[in-house]
C-alpha cells in the first residue's frame, strides 16, 4: 500500500511519517529543546495520539470533560495509557461549584487574576492533570486538587453559594449527574440575573435578529470589547454566513460592525464563486441552453462602444441562449455543446440580412428594426467569450485529461468571467487548488465529466476569509472550533432538536459492530464510532459554555432553514436543570427536571422580556424601532421624520388612502417632472395595443408603458410555440403571401387549391426561418407546429376566398411613425397614434380593414354584442386611420372593420362591424377622448373591475384592495378625465 501511495500524502500518513521520524531521531523536532505542553481532548485519532507521544520531552494535558462515559475513558486509555485514564476518571465531573471554581477561580470572581492566580488556576492541567508518561509523580496531587472536598479550596477566595451567578451554575452543573442535580443542598438560581439567557424564536430570521440585538446589548450595556463576544453555530454552513451578514449590518461609528468568521465563508457565497460554479455546471450539462443563459450574463463583452455596458442583462442572456435555434448538448449528445460557436456565426449573418431587408422595405418590418439591431449588437459583443467557453467544452468533450481541462478553464475564467470585488482572485485560487490533483496520477486518468466533478469539488471546498482573528471584531464560528478559546460572552444559536448533538448515523461500509470487533483485535487500535462523534459534540458544547466568563445565551428557532418545524434541543432541558430557577409566578423551588411548560415559563419568557426591554431602551435596528413604536414609546426614530418621503402622515395616507384619488393611486395631475407620456408627446406616439392596456387599467399602462416594468425573462417552451410566437409567425406568413400574391388572389385568379399550395410553400419557408431562432426539440414537435401553421393558414385563405372579387390595397400598412405620427382630435386633446393594419381591401365601394387574430374567437354575442373598449378599440382606431388616409391610399372614405380569428383549430370566425360601422366610430371617439384626457392629466388610476386583474402581473404590487378603492373613489367623481373613466368602467357595468 505504501508503494501504491507514491507521493500522495493524506493527513493520517503525514502524522504517521512524522511520528516514525521522531522515533528514529528526536533531534528532528523542529521547534525548541525542552518540555513541550500538548493539549488533547481525548477525541483524537490513533495516528494523532501516536504523533503526540513521539514528541520529545512532551507534557500531556487532557481536557476534563462532562459528561464522562465509560467509552470515553476506554478511548483515552487506548490513546494515551491507563495512567491518563485514571487521572481523568479521578478528575471527573463532580458537579460541585467548588470544583468549577477550583478549576478557574479567576473566572468565578470575574477578575483577570494575578500571576499567582494564573499559576493556581489549573496547575493540574499545566502539569498534565490527566497524566502523562512523565507526570506520574503529579497524578495523585492532581487528583486531590480536583476533589471538591479539598481543604485548600477554602483558601482560594471561592464565593459563597449566594454569590454564584447563573453563568457559574450553568458552567458547573450543565450535564452533571442526575444525583448531583437533585441534591437539595446544591446551589440553585434565585432567578434570572442577566448572565444566562435561554431563548426560543419563531424562525431563523427572528433568531438572527435577536442575535444582532444580543451582540449590541453586550457592547452597549456590558461595555464588552468586540473581540470578547462570540456567536457560535452547530455547523459552519450556511448559518455562520447568515449570522455574519446580519451582524455586519449593525451600525458602528458610521460603518458596519466588524465580524470575524473562523474558517471563512464558502467561495460560492460570493458573486464570483457563484458565477464560477455556474460555468462549471454549465459545462457539466454540456452547455444546454438552460444552463448557458445565466452564464452569458456573467461574461465580459468585447468591442462595445458604450463603456458603461460591460455585460448582458439577464433578459438579454436568456434571449440569446434561446434565440439561436439550438438547445446545446445533453448526456446523450455531448457534442451539441460545440454547436454554439458555429450557430452564433451563422445567426449573426442572418440578423445582418434581416436588417438589410428592414432598411430596404420600411413598410414590411420597421417595428422589427430595433429588436434586430439590439440582438445583433449583443451577439457580436458576446461571441468572443462564447467561443472561448466552447473551447473549454471542446476539451471536455474531446476527452482531455484533468490537467488540460484545468489549464484551459483557468484561462477562460481569468480572461472572460466578470469577478467583482475580492472575487477576482478566485479563478487563480481554484487553479492552485486543483494543481496537486493535476500533477498526480488523477491529472492524467480523469477526463470529461469526472474531471469537472473534481473541479467542482475543489471549488465547493474553497473558502474566503472574513476578517482576521485578533482584531477588534465579533467572533463567529462553530462550537467545536471554539474549543479552548475564552470569551466574555458566548451565544450559541440554532440549537433545535437533532442538531447538537446531531443524530448518529450508521456507517454502511464499516458498521459499528464491526468497528467494535476491530478494536478488540488490537489493544492500540482506536476507531471512531457514532457515539464518539456525539460525545465530541457534547463535550465541545460544555467547553464553549465554560469558556464564557460572564454571559451565556442559548437559542433555538421553531422553524429551521428547511422550513421544518422543530422543537428546542434537549440541551435546554439540561441547562434549565442546571440553573434550577424557581417558579416564575409562585417562587416555589423548581423540579429537578423541568418540563416544556416550565421551560417556557421560567426561561424563554424572561429572556424575551429582557430582550424587549433592551429594544425599547436601545432601538438600533429598524425592527426594534417598529416594535418600540407599536408597543410602548410615542417617540419616533429620527430617520422617520428627517425626510418628507418617509413622513408618517404621508405613509399612513399611502397605506389606507381615503377621499379623492391622488398620487398614491397613480393620479399625478399636470405639472412637475414626468417622463414623456405616450400619445401626448409627439415623439412617443401610442399604438393600438397600448390604448387597449390604458382603457383596461391605466395603472397597468403606467407600470408597463411609462415605467418600463415587465415580468422577468424566462425560458420559452421547447415543445410548442407560445401564443405570441405563433401569432407573430402567422402574421408574417400572411404578410409574405399577400405581399407577393395579394392582388391576384383578391381578383380570384386561378383556383383555391393552387393558392393553398403556394401559401404552404411560403409557410414552410417562414417556419424554417423561425427555427433558426426558436429551438423546438424533436422532429415530432416541429412537425406538429408546422401542421398547426398550415391549418391556420388554410382556413384563413378559405375564408378570404369567399365572396366576390376585391381590390387589394395592402398588407401591414403603416399609419403614423414615431417621426411623423398620425394626430387625432380627441374632444379638445390631441392624441398622436401609430400602428400597422394587417389588411386593407376595397369591397363593393367600401374600404374594408381587417385584423388577423390567432387566439380564441370573440363573436358579437351576449355582453360583447356591441362595441367593447378592450376588444374593439384597436379595430376602431384602424377604421379611423383608414378614413384619414383615404386620399393617400386612394380608397373610399367609407370604412368598415372586422377581426378574423384563425387559430387553426376550426373555421375562421369574424367579429365584424360591416352594417354598424358608425356605432364603432362613435364608441371609438369616446374611447380615444377618455384615453387622451387620462394621458394629458397624467391620471393612471387602477381599474375598478376585478376581472381586469386576473392575469395582470402587477396584481401583487397594487394589492387586493385597489379595485375596491378605485370603485369607491370614482363613484364620487363628477367631471374630468376620471369621470370619463368611471363612465367607461362603472356605467357600462351597471348597464350590463
Amino acid at each position: 500500500m505504501e508503494e501504491c501511495a507514491g507521493t500522495s500524502f493524506s493527513s493520517a500518513r503525514i502524522f504517521c511519517e512524522a511520528a516514525a521520524l521522531l522515533a528514529r531521531d528526536p533531534a528532528t523536532w523542529p521547534f525548541f529543546h525542552g518540555p513541550t505542553l500538548a493539549l488533547a481532548t481525548g477525541h483524537e485519532d490513533a495516528v494523532e495520539a501516536r504523533f503526540v507521544a513521539a514528541i520529545p520531552d512532551v507534557r500531556l494535558a487532557v481536557q476534563a470533560v462532562r459528561p464522562i462515559s465509560a467509552r470515553h475513558l476506554e478511548r483515552v486509555e487506548r490513546l494515551y495509557g491507563a495512567e491518563v485514564r485514571a487521572a481523568l476518571a479521578a478528575r471527573g465531573s463532580t458537579g460541585s461549584p467548588r470544583a468549577e471554581v477550583d478549576r478557574n477561580p479567576a473566572a468565578a470572581r470575574g477578575s483577570t487574576g494575578s500571576p499567582r492566580a494564573e499559576e493556581d488556576r489549573n496547575p493540574a492541567a499545566a502539569r498534565g492533570s490527566t497524566g502523562s508518561p512523565r507526570a506520574g509523580e503529579d497524578q495523585d496531587h492532581a487528583s486531590a486538587r480536583g476533589s471538591t472536598g479539598s481543604p485548600r479550596a477554602e483558601d482560594r477566595g471561592i464565593p459563597r453559594a449566594e454569590e454564584l451567578t447563573e453563568r457559574d451554575l450553568l458552567a458547573t452543573y450543565l450535564l452533571a449527574d442526575a444525583a448531583v442535580l437533585a441534591d437539595p443542598a446544591r446551589p440553585r438560581s434565585g432567578g434570572p440575573d442577566g448572565t444566562v439567557d435561554l431563548e426560543e424564536h419563531a424562525g431563523v430570521e427572528a433568531e438572527l435578529e435577536a442575535t444582532a440585538l444580543w451582540v449590541a446589548r453586550q457592547v452597549l450595556e456590558a461595555r464588552r470589547p468586540l473581540e470578547e463576544v462570540a456567536v457560535l453555530v452547530p455547523a459552519q454552513d450556511p448559518l455562520a454566513g447568515l449570522v455574519a451578514d446580519r451582524l455586519a449590518r449593525l451600525p458602528l461609528g458610521g460603518g458596519s460592525l466588524p465580524v470575524f468568521v473562523a474558517g471563512g465563508l464558502p467561495a460560492i457565497s460570493t458573486a464570483a464563486g457563484a458565477r464560477i460554479l455556474a460555468v462549471v455546471r454549465a459545462l457539466r450539462s454540456h452547455l444546454s441552453a438552460e444552463t448557458l443563459a445565466p452564464v452569458l450574463a456573467a461574461l465580459r463583452l468585447e468591442g462595445v462602444a458604450d463603456g458603461d455596458r460591460t455585460h448582458l442583462t439577464h433578459g438579454e442572456g436568456m434571449e440569446l441562449a434561446f434565440g439561436l435555434g439550438i438547445v446545446g448538448g445533453n448526456p446523450a449528445h455531448p457534442a451539441g455543446a460545440l454547436a454554439w460557436s458555429e450557430r452564433a456565426a451563422v445567426r449573426a449573418g442572418e440578423l445582418e440580412a434581416a436588417l438589410g431587408q428592414v432598411h430596404a422595405d420600411d413598410d414590411s418590418a420597421e417595428r422589427e428594426r430595433w429588436r434586430l439591431e439590439r440582438t445583433l449588437r449583443s451577439l457580436r459583443a458576446i461571441r468572443p467569450a462564447l467561443d472561448a467557453l466552447v473551447g473549454v467544452a471542446r476539451a471536455v468533450v474531446g476527452g482531455a485529461p484533468l490537467a488540460a481541462i484545468a489549464d484551459v478553464l483557468g484561462g477562460f475564467l481569468a480572461r472572460w468571467l466578470l469577478a467583482p470585488g475580492e472575487g477576482a482572485t478566485l479563478p487563480a485560487r481554484l487553479v492552485e487548488a486543483i494543481a496537486p490533483a493535476c500533477a498526480g496520477s488523477l491529472g492524467k486518468a480523469l477526463s470529461g465529466d469526472d474531471a469537472l466533478q473534481v473541479v467542482e469539488d475543489h471549488l465547493l471546498g474553497l473558502r474566503v476569509a472574513h476578517g482576521r482573528f485578533g482584531e477588534p471584531a465579533v467572533y463567529v464560528g462553530t462550537v467545536a472550533g471554539a474549543a479552548g478559546l475564552a470569551f466574555g460572552a458566548v451565544r450559541i444559536v440554532g440549537l433545535c432538536e437533532g442538531v447538537l448533538p446531531s443524530q448518529p448515523r450508521e456507517d454502511p461500509v464499516v458498521p459499528g459492530a464491526f468497528r467494535e470487533q476491530l478494536e478488540r483485535g488490537a489493544p492500540d487500535r482506536v476507531l471512531r464510532r457514532a457515539e464518539d462523534r456525539v460525545a465530541a459534540q457534547v463535550h465541545a458544547l460544555v467547553a464553549a459554555v465554560q469558556g464564557a466568563r460572564d454571559a451565556v445565551a442559548l437559542s433555538a428557532p421553531r422553524v429551521d432553514l428547511a422550513r421544518t418545524e422543530r422543537e428546542p434541543g434537549a440541551i435546554f432541558i439540561d441547562a434549565a436543570a442546571a440553573l434550577a430557577r424557581p417558579h416564575a409566578g409562585t417562587g416555589e423551588p423548581a423540579e429537578a427536571v423541568p418540563d416544556g411548560a416550565a421551560l417556557r415559563r421560567d426561561a424563554f419568557r424572561p429572556a424575551a422580556r429582557a430582550a424587549a426591554r433592551f429594544r425599547d431602551a436601545q432601538p438600533i435596528s429598524d425592527a426594534s424601532w417598529l416594535d418600540r413604536v407599536a408597543r410602548t414609546a410615542p417617540a419616533l426614530p429620527p430617520e422617520w421624520t428627517g425626510a418628507p418621503v418617509v413622513d408618517l402622515a404621508r405613509l399612513a395616507t399611502l397605506r389606507a388612502p381615503t377621499g379623492p384619488l391622488g398620487p398614491s393611486d397613480g393620479v399625478f395631475g399636470r405639472g412637475g417632472p414626468f417622463p414623456p407620456v405616450p400619445g401626448i408627446a409627439p415623439e412617443r406616439p401610442i399604438s393600438a395595443s397600448a390604448l387597449g392596456q390604458l382603457l383596461q387599467c391605466p395603472r397597468l399602462f403606467l407600470m408597463r408603458r411609462i415605467l418600463g416594468w415587465d415580468e422577468p425573462a424566462g425560458a420559452p417552451s421547447l415543445r410548442e410555440l407560445d401564443p405570441l410566437s405563433f401569432g407573430s409567425l402567422l402574421h408574417r406568413v400572411v404578410e409574405l403571401f399577400y405581399r407577393e400574391h395579394g392582388a391576384a388572389f383578391s381578383r380570384r385568379e386561378g383556383t383555391i387549391d393552387g393558392w393553398q399550395a403556394r401559401a404552404r410553400a411560403v409557410a414552410d419557408r417562414a417556419f424554417d426561418a423561425l427555427l433558426s431562432e426558436v429551438p423546438l426539440v424533436g422532429e415530432g414537435v416541429r412537425l406538429k407546429e408546422r401542421e398547426r401553421l398550415h391549418d391556420a393558414l388554410r382556413v384563413f385563405l378559405a375564408y378570404d376566398w369567399e365572396g366576390g372579387p376585391r381590390r387589394f390595397v395592402g398588407v401591414e400598412l403603416a399609419f403614423g411613425t414615431p417621426g411623423a405620427p398620425l394626430s387625432v382630435d380627441a374632444d379638445g386633446e390631441t392624441l398622436h397614434v401609430h400602428g400597422y393594419i394587417d389588411r386593407v381591401d376595397v369591397e363593393d365601394g367600401v374600404t374594408l380593414v381587417r385584423d388577423l387574430k390567432s387566439g380564441k374567437a370573440h363573436p358579437r354575442a351576449g355582453s360583447e354584442t356591441g362595441p367593447t373598449p378592450l376588444r374593439d378599440v384597436q379595430l376602431g382606431l384602424y377604421q379611423l386611420a383608414a378614413r384619414k388616409l383615404a386620399n393617400a391610399w386612394k380608397t373610399p372614405a367609407k370604412v368598415q372593420g372586422a377581426y378574423a380569428y384563425a387559430s387553426g383549430r376550426g373555421e375562421v370566425e369574424e367579429r365584424a362591424f360591416r352594417a354598424d360601422a358608425a356605432a364603432l366610430d362613435q364608441a371609438t371617439a369616446e374611447w380615444l377622448a377618455t384615453a387622451a384626457h387620462l394621458l394629458a392629466a397624467r391620471s393612471f388610476p387602477p381599474s375598478a373591475d376585478e376581472d381586469d386583474c386576473t392575469y395582470c402581473p402587477f396584481h401583487v404590487v397594487c394589492g387586493s384592495g385597489a379595485t375596491r378603492r378605485a370603485r369607491e373613489a370614482l363613484a364620487d367623481v363628477e367631471d374630468g378625465p376620471l369621470a370619463r373613466f368611471r363612465a367607461l368602467k362603472l356605467d357600462e357595468g351597471d348597464e350590463e
